[in-house]
């Protein structure tokens, strides 16, 4: 099986995402980072949810250490996607050794 990383809210994206892949011959990993977002907790419950239905491996990382600066709206930081994609890519390839 080829492996695949997700980086996993919870929500509909990346659900859809892991039905894919696991529809098509892969064995997805779910990763989803704590930053300290508004929401984690219900995410944090919802991915949980989606990984156990899919029996998909499920690795939770916590990112600290750093002051967030909010958008206007408060709910999210610029760099965001940024730093999720990088540590999606370091924990990547750290399923490849």
């Amino acid at each position: 099986m080829r492996n695949v990383l997700v980086l996993s809210s919870g929500g509909i994206d990346s659900t859809a995402c892991l039905s894919y892949y696991l529809s098509n011959g892969y064995s997805p990993y779910a990763l989803w980072v704590d930053y300290g977002q508004v929401s984690k907790v219900p995410e944090l419950k919802a991915v949980k949810a989606v990984t156990a239905h899919f029996s998909v491996p499920l690795k939770i990382i916590k990112v600290q250490g750093f002051q967030v600066i909010l958008t206007k709206s408060g709910d999210e930081f610029r760099g965001r996607n940024l730093l999720l994609a990088s540590i999606g890519f370091v924990r990547f390839l750290f399923l490849m050794v």
